[in-house]
């Protein structure tokens, strides 16, 4: 479980495990320390894709967004 703006985020392990043992991928959308956390505990099973904006207008954009929303 982590702690990220005041919100606590977390997987069950059996729900890792179980995807893992009948062989099904998972997909997160997470932040990069939750994927670097996944990654330091399942190197041999993990892949992080960082996605960005498509221009820094955009990026500043969504980031003014996001502020409203908190609000």
């Amino acid at each position: 479980m982590a702690e990220t703006h005041g919100n606590l985020y977390g997987t069950l392990k059996k729900t890792l495990e179980d995807a893992r043992s009948s062989g099904q991928d998972l997909v997160f959308d997470i932040d990069i320390r939750g994927a670097l956390f996944f990654r330091a505990h399942f190197p041999e099973s993990t892949v992080v894709l960082f996605l960005v904006p498509p221009t820094a207008t955009e990026l500043v954009a969504r980031l003014r967004a996001r502020d409203r929303k908190s609000t």
